[in-house]
């Protein structure tokens, strides 16, 4: 199984590998490693080889929260073994796509998958609200049992309807 291994600042790692396994359920080869304002650069370089293994005998994608950052750069260290990938900019549709197609497709395709999911997810939301041809005005006071539907999004007096955001 292709390893993933999340390396931000703060406990943003933790936060995002608990959340994705929420939506994907438990998923082993997936850890998170926060990088602390306590922590030196050297104590994350070794926290991250620590986690790698000694020598790593199937793919490993590393994660990092920004080019350039700390973790970041000292994931960039370890490079060096063709097996590692380290792609930066992580967010949930990343991470999300990556646990789930990991061992489906070779890993250069990953790559490509994931940048493409990360990317395809930011968006101006309230641009495509208020140019969505699909908005309504409320007619209704009445709410789904857990206040939203998959159906439908009460906001501000308007509904977005599924399509809303299809491309």
């Amino acid at each position: 199984m292709k390893k993933i291994i999340v390396v931000t600042h703060g406990k943003m790692a933790e936060a995002m590998v608990s959340a994705a396994r929420g939506l994907v359920g438990a998923s082993s080869g997936v850890s998170a490693l926060n990088f602390e304002e306590w922590q030196s650069v050297a104590e994350l370089r070794g926290a991250i080889k620590r986690e790698l293994g000694e020598k790593p005998d199937d793919d490993i994608f590393i994660l990092t929260d920004f080019l350039g950052g700390s973790p970041s750069n000292c994931a960039c260290a370890f490079l060096i073994n063709e097996k590692i990938r380290v792609i930066s900019g992580v967010n949930m549709p990343m991470l999300v796509e990556l646990i789930l197609k990991r061992d489906k497709l070779p890993a250069d395709k990953v790559v490509d998958v994931i940048i493409k999911a990360g990317r395809d997810s930011i968006a101006d939301v309230g641009e495509k609200f208020r140019a969505s041809s699909l908005c309504e005005e409320e007619d209704s006071e009445e709410e789904s049992p857990a206040g939203l539907s998959g159906r439908a999004l009460a906001l501000r007096g308007k509904r977005i309807n599924d399509n809303t955001f299809k491309n």
